[in-house]
């Protein structure tokens, strides 16, 4: 609530009742949009509380989106005859469950993310377009639901938050029908990721898996959640205590999901399980190796001394030594890079153990790498499997 007074000269001086919220009028926008106010002063700032959207919300033939700070690969030729013509790699194609989604790099993009990674900034580095295979109509909570699970997949491709954001969507004859826009998650900065920009197909062949995922409520409960602890362990090595606890979160959260609301595991076996063996059991399903790698020279002098057995055990017992207060002080006489060794561990199973849930086969860049290279690639373990 506000009230105005003239204070002369022609102006007018207004006075607010201060509730945190506000309601605004847009053009072309029918309804008033509840917005959060987050400064007040010669110029009033606020935040939409929810999405704002123009248009009718059916009859569309496909939707263009922006993605922000996302990775560049060489992919397909896109040529452009506009300011002048250009051609660059920056294309990938993939169909799943009924969609086919074309993401496009913008032009200049590795130069573009060079200037964006210096400032820890933001930018549109590709565009997307969502279709149907089939190429019938779709409307706007159809559009919203598959982008939201592609931001989410888009993230975990690059390894740190980003979203399909601002969409619009078009009519058969090419006429703009309808437009959203939201407040994007992005973060200005990630951390390694096990996408190789030399192989973007990667991202369709992961694509099938993940969305067949999403349609189980209580597998997509624990992907989104383990998502979020892996972007946030991935993102902050600085807080190196906090990631390596993350991951084991993570990791715990899954073999939750796969032992005890899918398998045959009861809860209370779950529960009576040393952590160690519930993570041991989903990597040995998996077919993921359960031995420390030879590279994490550090973590694996220290195992040999403590009698670790293995990944798991090494990884869980130094999360207990951070979170429990009687073995905190031990956390501190570990030598140099232990932690670091741990950080790396866990995060390389959290993206073995997705991998392997979205069913993907095929090569990746592996952070255990002692000598990492761009376009380094090995071949997920379980494809060595026999049948």
């Amino acid at each position: 609530m506000g009230e105005g007074r003239a204070v002369g000269g022609g102006q007018t001086a207004y006075s607010f009742d201060f509730a945190g919220t506000m309601s605004v009028k847009l053009p072309s926008v029918p309804a008033e949009i509840p917005a959060l106010i987050t400064s007040m002063g010669s110029t009033l700032t606020a935040l939409p509380i929810e999405p704002i959207e123009a248009g009718p919300l059916e009859g569309f033939h496909h939707a263009l989106f922006h993605v922000p700070n996302f990775p560049p690969y060489f992919g397909g030729y896109i040529q452009n005859s506009e300011p002048r013509q250009t051609i660059w790699r920056g294309r990938t194609v993939w169909e799943c469950a009924g969609w086919r989604i074309t993401l496009d790099s913008v032009p200049d993009v590795r130069r573009l993310q060079e200037k964006q990674s210096k400032i820890l900034g933001f930018a549109i580095t590709h565009v997307g377009r969502l279709e149907r295979v089939d190429g019938s109509p779709f409307g706007s909570a159809q559009t919203a639901e598959v982008l939201e699970k592609l931001s989410f997949m888009l993230s975990f491709v690059r390894g740190g938050w980003t979203s399909c954001m601002c969409p619009v969507a078009f009519g058969e004859c090419g006429e703009k029908r309808w437009v959203r826009w939201d407040d994007p998650r992005v973060s200005p900065n990630k951390g390694l990721s096990w996408f190789s920009p030399v192989h973007p197909d990667s991202i369709g062949a992961v694509a099938s898996g993940f969305f067949a995922r999403a349609t189980q409520p209580h597998w997509w409960d624990a992907i989104t959640l383990s998502l979020n602890w892996y972007f946030e362990a991935n993102e902050n090595l600085g807080m190196i205590h906090s990631a390596v606890v993350a991951t084991q979160n993570a990791l715990e959260t899954l073999a939750w999901t796969m032992f005890v609301e899918d398998g045959p595991v009861s809860e209370s076996g779950f529960e009576g399980m040393p952590a160690s063996d519930r993570i041991r059991l989903m990597l040995d399903r998996a077919g993921i190796p359960l031995g420390l790698p030879a590279s994490l020279a550090k973590l694996t002098a220290l195992a040999k001394k403590s009698r670790w057995k293995d990944g798991p055990h090494a990884l869980t017992d130094l999360r207990n030594a951070i979170v429990h207060p009687k073995k905190r002080k031990s956390v501190g006489t570990l030598p140099g890079g232990v932690l670091v060794d741990a950080w790396r561990l866990g995060l390389w199973y959290l993206e073995m153990i997705f991998l392997w849930l979205f069913g993907y086969s095929g090569e990746y860049e592996s952070r255990l790498d002692p000598s990492p290279m761009v376009g380094r690639v090995e071949t997920v373990p379980w494809a060595h499997k026999g049948p």
